[in-house]
C-alpha cells in the first residue's frame, strides 16, 4: 500500500498533465469538425486556419505516398496549346473555327463536349458571320454541348442576414442570367425540408416592388445622361438589395401599409395561409428561414445571348482555393438564391450518361440554423431509378481524387480538328515498367477512334495563356485538368469522402486513447517512450492508409497523431522541467551570455547565483550601431533581421572568447561586462582586446555589406572600469544576471560620446589607468556627465602595443596641441592641431578642436573656464 502510494505521489502530476493535454486535443476536435466541411473563412482564428491547413495537407501527403494512377479511357482534354498556336495563330481564334474544331469532334462521336472558358463579348472580328457560325454549331449539337460560365461574385449565405435570401432571390430571377439558366434543360430539382410557405402573392407583389426601385434607377441615371447602361444596371441591381438588406420586413418597408390592408383578402384567397397579420407572417418567415452552406453565386458571367440562346446545356467552372491556394475539392452544385446549378463537369457526366441530378438540404446536423446539402442522387432519366448518390460535402463540394499530375487524361490539340488528317496526336501521361516511372509520351492516334464516346473538357494550356493552378501533386497544373479529374471520379465511382460518423467515433477514440497513452508513457522510461511514440505513430498511418484511405475514407488523422506528438513531448517536457529543471535551467540560461568555462565554474557554486548582488569591481563595456532607425527605415524585416545577426553573431562570439559576459542585447546594441560572475584581475585588459577585435571585425562586415548591397554599418563602443552591483536581480519567478551601478551609467554615457568625438572606442580615466602599460590611448577631453559634478577624463583607445606610424605621428601632433589647448593657448594648439590634420584629416577629435580653438579666437572662455566639456544629454 505504501509502494501504491509513493508511486501514484510520483505520477499523479504526470497523469494529470497528459490528461490536461488530451482534453485540449480533444477540444480542438470539437471546434474543428462542425466546420471542417463548411467553407474556408477569412474571419477564422488562427488556431483554427492551421488545424484545417494541416488537414489538408495530411491529404496531400497521402496522394504522394499513393502516387499516380492511370484515369478513365473516357476522359480527354482538347487544348489550345503551343501546337495550335502555332498553326493557327495567338488565341482567341475566330469564333467560326473553335466552331469547325468542335463540330468535328461531335461528328465524329464524342459524347460530350464542356467549355472550360466563357464567350462574353461578341467577337470583334471583321467576319460578320462569326459569332453565327458559332452559335449554329451550338444550336446543332446542343444535346452534347456544354458552354462555360463563371461566378464572378461569390457569396457565402452564412454572411447574409437569413430572412434576405427570399427576397435576393427575386433579385435573381428578374436577372438576364436566370433567363439563361431557366433555360437550361436539366435543372437541378431540389428538395428542401425546411422550405417555408410564401404566398404567391407576396411574391409578385415584391417582384413589382424591385422591378419599379430598377426602373426609378434607370430613369434617374437617364436623366442625368449618364449612358453606360452596365454601370446603371449595377447601380439598380444595388438599389434592389439596399432594398432587401434594410428595408424589406421592418417598419420601413414601402409595401407594408399595402400587405397590411389586403391582408384579409389574402387570406381568403389562400387556404394555407395561417399568419393572422402581415407583421406576424414576416417574424415567422425571419424565424423560419436558415441560412444556407452553398456559396451564393449571384452575379454570373455569362455567354453572349446569341449563344446561350441556342444552348440546352451549361455549367459553371470556378474553382475552389483551399487557404494554402491548393484545389482539393471540385465545387459541384452552386446555387443563385433557391436555384441550383451544376458545374462543367457535373453537367458533363449528367448529359453523357442522360442523368438528372437531385439534392436534398436539411438542418445542418453542427449548426441548427443552416440548411445544408445532405444528398445528392443522380437518376436516370430513362427508368427513374436512382443511378447513384455522390459523396459531396454540405455546401456541395466534392474531394477530387486526383489521378496525378499532369497529363495524366490525354491531351489533343484543338488544330488537329481543324486538319483533314485522319489521326492526330496525342500528348499523355504512360507508365514506363523499364524505369519504373510514369512518362509524358506523344503518340499518333487514329483520330475517330481516339475521340469517339470521350467526355472532352476545352481549356488553354499555351505559354502565356495557360490556367495554371495549384494541386496535391503539381504546383503548375492545367485547371481544366482540374474538372477532367472530376468527370473521372464520377465515372470511376472511386470517391474520396468524409465517415458520416467520424465525429463521434474521434471524440471517443481521442479520449481513451489519450489516457491510455498517458498511463503508458508515465510509467516508461525515455527510451521506451520513443519506442511507443513511434509505433503509435506509425499504427495509426497504417490503418489510415490501407483501412480507412483505402476505401474511400478521408479521415482527420492529424487528431491522433497530434495526441500522440503532444503526449510525448508534452510529458517528457514536463518530467524535463520537473526532475532536473535547476541545474538544467542554470546551464541553459548562463550558455547564452557567458562562454562555457565560466559556466560550468559557476556551476560548481550555484550559491553565488541566489537572488542578490555583491560589489565586484569589473569593466563594463557597450556599443551600438551608429544610424540604426535610417538603416531600418531602407530594408524590409527580413533583410534588417539577417543585417543584425550577421552583426550580432561574430561580436558575442569575440566577447565570448574575450572572458566576458553578455549581459543583454537591447535592439542593435550590446551590453556586456568583463570581470563576473567569475572575477579575473585583467578585466579592463580583456575589455579593450574585445573592443579593438570588435572594430577589425567591423572591417569585414562593412566590405560583405558592400557586397550584397546593404547599407554599410558602423559602431561606437564604450568602455569603464569601476565598482558595480553584480549579480540576480528581479524578482523570485523571473530573473536576470546584471551589473548595476554609476560605473554602468558611465560606461553607457562615454558609448553615445563617440558620436561628438568622432571616434570608435572611448574609454574612462578609470580604465585607462589599468590598462595604460600596455595599450596606446589618447586623451581627448574632460567631460562631465549629466548627473555627476566630478568631471571625468576620457580616453580613445588606438590599439595594442603599437600602432601604425601615421597614426603614431598624429597622436604626438594631438597631444601636443591638446597641452596648449588646456594653457589656453589656442593659436599655438590649432597650429598643432592642423599639422595633425594635415597627416590625418579624417581624425575626428583633430577636427573637433580645430573648430573649438577657432570658436575659443573669436570669443575666449571665462577666466574660471578649466577645459571641462559639459554633457548635456544622456
Amino acid at each position: 500500500m505504501t509502494q501504491l502510494k509513493n508511486w501514484l505521489r510520483q505520477t499523479l502530476p504526470t497523469l494529470t498533465v497528459g490528461a490536461l493535454l488530451t482534453l485540449c486535443v480533444c477540444g480542438l476536435a470539437l471546434l474543428y469538425y462542425p466546420v471542417r466541411s463548411l467553407p474556408d473563412m477569412e474571419n477564422e482564428g488562427f488556431l483554427l486556419k492551421l488545424i484545417r491547413l494541416s488537414d489538408r495537407k495530411a491529404l496531400d501527403i497521402r496522394f504522394e505516398n499513393r502516387g499516380p494512377r492511370a484515369g478513365s479511357e473516357q476522359v480527354a482534354l482538347l487544348t489550345v496549346d503551343e501546337k495550335a498556336v502555332r498553326s493557327v495563330g495567338r488565341w482567341p481564334w475566330p469564333r467560326k473555327l473553335v466552331a469547325d474544331a468542335i463540330s468535328e469532334a461531335l461528328d465524329l462521336g464524342a459524347k460530350t463536349v464542356a467549355f472550360d472558358m466563357v464567350f462574353a463579348e461578341p467577337t470583334q472580328c471583321s467576319e460578320k458571320n462569326d459569332d453565327a457560325a458559332f452559335a449554329k454549331m451550338v444550336k446543332n449539337y446542343s444535346d452534347r454541348v456544354i458552354l462555360g460560365t463563371a461566378a464572378s461574385d461569390t457569396l457565402s449565405q452564412l454572411r447574409l442576414p437569413p430572412h434576405t435570401a427570399y427576397c435576393r432571390n427575386l433579385i435573381y430571377e428578374l436577372s438576364p442570367a436566370f433567363k439563361t439558366w431557366d433555360n437550361d434543360q436539366e435543372i437541378i430539382s431540389v428538395l428542401d425540408e425546411n422550405e417555408v410557405y410564401i404566398p404567391y402573392q407576396i411574391g409578385d407583389e415584391l417582384k413589382k416592388h424591385l422591378e419599379q426601385i430598377k426602373d426609378d434607377v434607370l430613369h434617374q441615371r437617364a436623366s442625368l445622361d449618364i449612358v453606360d447602361h452596365h454601370d446603371a444596371l449595377m447601380a439598380a441591381t444595388a438599389a434592389q438589395e439596399d432594398y432587401c438588406f434594410t428595408r424589406w420586413l421592418t417598419e420601413n418597408d414601402e409595401l407594408t401599409s399595402m400587405f397590411e390592408s389586403l391582408w384579409p383578402q389574402l387570406k381568403a384567397e389562400d387556404e394555407d395561409f395561417q399568419a393572422t397579420s402581415y407583421k406576424s407572417w414576416g417574424e415567422h418567415l425571419k424565424s423560419k428561414t436558415l441560412n444556407n452552406s452553398v456559396d451564393d453565386s449571384f452575379d454570373w458571367i455569362m455567354n453572349i445571348p446569341s449563344f446561350s440562346e441556342k444552348a440546352l446545356h451549361q455549367g459553371f467552372f470556378n474553382t475552389v482555393l483551399d487557404i494554402d491556394g491548393t484545389i482539393r475539392e471540385s465545387q459541384l452544385i452552386s446555387r443563385s438564391g433557391h436555384h441550383y446549378m451544376p458545374s462543367i463537369a457535373l453537367k458533363s457526366f449528367l448529359v453523357g450518361n442522360h442523368y438528372n441530378a437531385e439534392i436534398t438540404l436539411t438542418t445542418h446536423p453542427h449548426d441548427l440554423t443552416t440548411s445544408h446539402i445532405s444528398e445528392l442522387r443522380i437518376t436516370n432519366l430513362d427508368t427513374g431509378k436512382v443511378a447513384t448518390t455522390l459523396p459531396i460535402a454540405s455546401q456541395g463540394r466534392l474531394i477530387i481524387n486526383y489521378a496525378g499530375g499532369h497529363k495524366m487524361f490525354p491531351h489533343a490539340s484543338l488544330a488537329d480538328l481543324l486538319t483533314a488528317k485522319p489521326t492526330m496526336t496525342v500528348s499523355q501521361r504512360l507508365f514506363d515498367e523499364r524505369s519504373n516511372q510514369w512518362i509524358v509520351r506523344d503518340l499518333e492516334v487514329n483520330k475517330k477512334d481516339f475521340i469517339k464516346d470521350k467526355y472532352f473538357i476545352i481549356g488553354a494550356t499555351a505559354k502565356g495563356i495557360y490556367d495554371l493552378r495549384v494541386t496535391p501533386f503539381e504546383k503548375d497544373y492545367p485547371g481544366a485538368e482540374t474538372h477532367a479529374n472530376i468527370i473521372d471520379n464520377l465515372l470511376r465511382g472511386d470517391f474520396l469522402r468524409y465517415h458520416p460518423d467520424e465525429f463521434k467515433y474521434m471524440i471517443g477514440f481521442l479520449l481513451m486513447f489519450g489516457l491510455l497513452l498517458t498511463l503508458i508513457l508515465s510509467i516508461s522510461g525515455a527510451i521506451t517512450g520513443v519506442v511507443i511514440g513511434i509505433t503509435a505513430f506509425l499504427g495509426i498511418l497504417f490503418v489510415d492508409r490501407n483501412w480507412l484511405y483505402a476505401n474511400g475514407y478521408v479521415v482527420s488523422t492529424i487528431f491522433p497523431l497530434f495526441m500522440i506528438t503532444t503526449q510525448y513531448v508534452g510529458l517528457t517536457f514536463f518530467r524535463y522541467f520537473t526532475e532536473e529543471r535547476k541545474k538544467r535551467e542554470l546551464r541553459s540560461t548562463f550558455s547564452k551570455y557567458v562562454s562555457p568555462a565560466i559556466v560550468n565554474e559557476i556551476l560548481k557554486d550555484p550559491v553565488n547565483l541566489e537572488l542578490g548582488g555583491r560589489k565586484e569591481n569589473i569593466t563594463v563595456f557597450f556599443s551600438d550601431i551608429r544610424g540604426f532607425t535610417s538603416i531600418s527605415e531602407k530594408l524590409d524585416p527580413q533583410e534588417l533581421s539577417d543585417l543584425l545577426n550577421s552583426y550580432l553573431t561574430p561580436m558575442t562570439e569575440l566577447v565570448f572568447e574575450n572572458r566576458g559576459t553578455i549581459d543583454k542585447y537591447m535592439g542593435d546594441a550590446i551590453m556586456a561586462f568583463f570581470g563576473a560572475p567569475i572575477h579575473y584581475p585583467d578585466h579592463a585588459s580583456q575589455a579593450c582586446r574585445c573592443a579593438l577585435a570588435h572594430i577589425e571585425k567591423l572591417k569585414v562586415l562593412q566590405e560583405d555589406c558592400k557586397q550584397r548591397g546593404l547599407p554599410v554599418i558602423d559602431i561606437g563602443i564604450g568602455l569603464n572600469t569601476g565598482e558595480c552591483s553584480v549579480g540576480n536581480m528581479g524578482s523570485k519567478t523571473i530573473r536576470n544576471y546584471t551589473v548595476m551601478g554609476d560605473s554602468v551609467n558611465l560606461g553607457s554615457r562615454l558609448e553615445g560620446i563617440n558620436k561628438q568625438y568622432g571616434t570608435r572606442i572611448i574609454i574612462s580615466e578609470f580604465t585607462h589607468q589599468a590598462i595604460s602599460t600596455t595599450f596606446i590611448c589618447r586623451e581627448v577631453d574632460w567631460v562631465r556627465v549629466k548627473g555627476k559634478a566630478q568631471p571625468v577624463k576620457i580616453f580613445e583607445l588606438c590599439g595594442e602595443n603599437t600602432v601604425e606610424k601615421t597614426l603614431q605621428t598624429t597622436l604626438l601632433h594631438f597631444e601636443e596641441g591638446y597641452k596648449y589647448y588646456h594653457q589656453r593657448n589656442f593659436d599655438k594648439a590649432l597650429k598643432s592641431f592642423e599639422e595633425a590634420a594635415r597627416i590625418s584629416p579624417e581624425d575626428g577629435p583633430t577636427r573637433l578642436y580645430i573648430q573649438r580653438c577657432h570658436s575659443f579666437q573669436e570669443a575666449p572662455p571665462p577666466p574660471q573656464w578649466d577645459g571641462v566639456y559639459e554633457m548635456k544629454t544622456k
